[in-house]
């Protein structure tokens, strides 16, 4: 794109040419769109895709880094790319989306995505200890709604920090080891599988069989094989609570991203484990990138694919409510140019929604606090994706800039520092 900008009226050249302002994300002409999202005066950079779906890039041309990419700021509305347009229809200054059908009648979504509290709150730092990535883990061994501070060693042996409140900010209580191991890392999860708040600690086998550990609070008791497996690798195997009673379902996700459920209806009488069959039918992205957490507070988890460079496409969990079983918000976190290997989910500060979490090759933790990234357990026709703070642009997608669809106190941990 070329711009020149327009002097009409003033002394000069009633039109100073720029040059080319942005290079184009490889997409045509014809999805690109200019309006000014966020209310600081400069029209942005959009596309629009086939669905009505939006992605931005805001102007900050004047800066080191012209445009900054958002991600998809609105979801699918259904509407061919012809209906929709962008205009200020309440004055505040943010350009609305409207749909705009043959008749002329009109549909519109008030702006509120750049004029709400961030949805993810930076902390910094939260924590840092001398343990690789992939020793860190996040369960609530306490009870207490927070997740703990956990290191898993080759075995499984697990060394625990406490979460602790410190006035606003967590803190952490070092408790040493608390697990001698009973199978390699890679097969030990934590779930709460009793319904008694505390995560338990479970081993997979081969397929997918389930060997568990109860936590106490001052020791392990020895649940023995819990669930026979169903023939699934360890990798395609999940426990979530997808129907919000407390404990842990089993969960298998194939490659498709399809998931099939099994409740936990441990404690009942008949069967522990009763079978749903097929629950989600997957939307096109590779179960790897499928995970679970109840990001929207209402103690059932949600379905969520994490893009390459952490950005979140969330459906909240519905299942039994009126109309679909998972509602899609569109895309609830723009990431911060981690990549994928790197982000966790889970709930640091005790309000029952999962928090963002970066995890560093050294085992150091920055946090972003789920502010309501994703309001409500209604659906929403247009995304809620805000950039996060501190690194709010992410890098676009390899090869083609963005274009296509994402398919306190810093506390140290080891040493206890501050």
């Amino acid at each position: 794109m070329r711009a020149w900008l327009n002097n009409i009226g003033g002394s000069g050249a009633p039109w100073t040419y720029q040059g080319e302002i942005a290079s184009g994300v490889g997409v045509p002409g014809d999805q690109v769109r200019f309006a000014d999202v966020n209310g600081d005066g400069r029209d942005d950079y959009l596309v629009v895709g086939d669905q009505g779906q939006v992605r931005a890039w805001l102007n900050t041309v004047e800066a080191d880094r012209p445009w900054t990419y958002q991600g998809e700021i609105a979801a699918s509305t259904g509407a061919a790319r012809s209906q929709v347009n962008l205009a200020d229809v309440d004055g505040n200054g943010r350009d609305d989306y409207l749909v705009v059908y043959g008749a002329g009648a009109v549909t519109a979504w008030l702006n509120d995505r750049f004029g709400r509290a961030d949805p993810w709150d930076y902390q910094g730092r939260i924590a840092s200890s001398s343990a690789t990535r992939e020793q860190v883990r996040f369960a609530d061994l306490t009870g207490d709604g927070r997740d703990d501070y956990l290191v898993v060693g080759t075995d499984g042996q697990v060394t625990a920090w406490w979460n602790v409140l410190d006035g606003d900010h967590v803190g952490w209580d070092y408790q040493g080891r608390i697990a001698t191991g009973a199978g390699p890392r890679d097969r030990v999860r934590f779930a709460d599988v009793d319904g008694d708040g505390r995560d338990d600690y479970l081993v997979l086998g081969d397929q997918g069989q389930v060997d568990a550990w109860r936590y106490t609070g001052s020791g392990w008791a020895h649940q023995g094989v819990i669930a026979s497996g169903v023939g699934a690798s360890p990798d395609q195997v999940r426990f979530a609570d997808v129907n919000g009673d407390g404990r842990d379902d089993y969960l298998v996700v194939d490659a498709q991203g399809r998931v099939r459920s099994w409740l936990n209806d441990r404690g009942a009488r008949g069967a522990p484990w009763k079978s749903e069959g097929q629950i989600a039918d997957g939307v096109g992205a590779a179960g790897s990138t499928v995970t679970f957490a109840d990001v929207n507070g209402d103690r059932r988890d949600d379905y969520l694919v994490m893009g390459e460079y952490g950005q979140i496409r969330a459906w909240i969990n519905n299942r039994g409510g009126q109309g679909g079983a998972w509602l899609s918000l569109g895309e609830i976190a723009s990431g911060v140019g981690a990549p994928r290997s790197q982000v966790d989910l889970a709930e640091i500060n005790g309000d029952r929604r999962a928090d963002y979490l970066v995890i560093d090759d050294g085992g150091g933790v920055r946090a972003w606090y789920n502010n309501q990234a994703a309001p409500g357990s209604a659906g929403a026709a247009l995304g809620t994706t805000t950039p996060m703070r501190n690194d709010p642009s992410p890098p676009p997608p390899a090869g083609d800039n963005g274009a296509a669809a994402a398919t306190g106190i810093p506390i140290c941990v080891a040493d206890r520092c501050s």
